[in-house]
């Protein structure tokens, strides 16, 4: 089996883990899948998912950050880092991702209403009402948006929701309308 296998099938092996909220098995299968194949944005982001549902912030933004990189599109490192951002205290930066989170995919309510969150701590009640009315808008069911504290677990429930036909860590929308080959891996 080659490095590319090994590394897909530890890969896909991760994302089981991630789905069963196995996060410590996620986090070692996708480090060993890291050795064999060290450059992978999906592999980034994935790791950094299971390493900020394990509270470890500081390791999950660095390889969130590596995803971002490699792809500036990757909705779910951007989650990653606003989380960061959000929780290290870095409203600028936190907002700065909400900005481009919701410039690629307006739809996102929860990234909305967090967005909404950090414009209220950073005192700007006018743009922060606006985002959570966005929010509501798009999620009716976000009740009272400013009074909710962001998810443990970032934006949007955070969690890779990478389909089976797609190496690139992407949604399962996205990963319909435009499947990548597996000669990317």
């Amino acid at each position: 089996m080659s490095n590319v296998e090994q590394a897909r099938a530890l890969f896909f092996e991760a994302l089981a883990f991630l789905d069963a909220s196995d996060f410590p098995a996620a986090e070692a299968r996708l480090r060993q899948a890291l050795r064999l194949s060290p450059d992978n944005p999906a592999i980034f982001t994935n790791l950094s998912v299971a390493l900020l549902q394990q509270g470890n912030r500081a390791d999950a933004r660095e390889f969130a950050a590596k995803a971002y990189v490699a792809d500036p599109r990757n909705i779910e490192a951007l989650l990653v880092l606003a989380d960061c951002h959000t929780h290290a205290g870095d409203l600028t930066a936190a907002l700065d991702d909400y900005d481009r989170i919701t410039a690629l995919e307006p739809g996102i309510a929860e990234a909305h209403n967090n967005r909404g969150l950090v414009l209220h701590r950073l005192a700007r009640p006018a743009e922060a009402l606006a985002s959570c009315d966005r929010a509501i808008a798009l999620s009716p069911s976000l009740s009272a948006p400013l009074r909710r504290e962001p998810p443990s677990r970032g934006a949007c429930g955070l969690r890779s929701r990478l389909g089976a036909q797609a190496w690139p860590c992407r949604s399962a929308a996205r990963a319909r309308q435009s499947p990548v080959p597996n000669e990317t891996l």
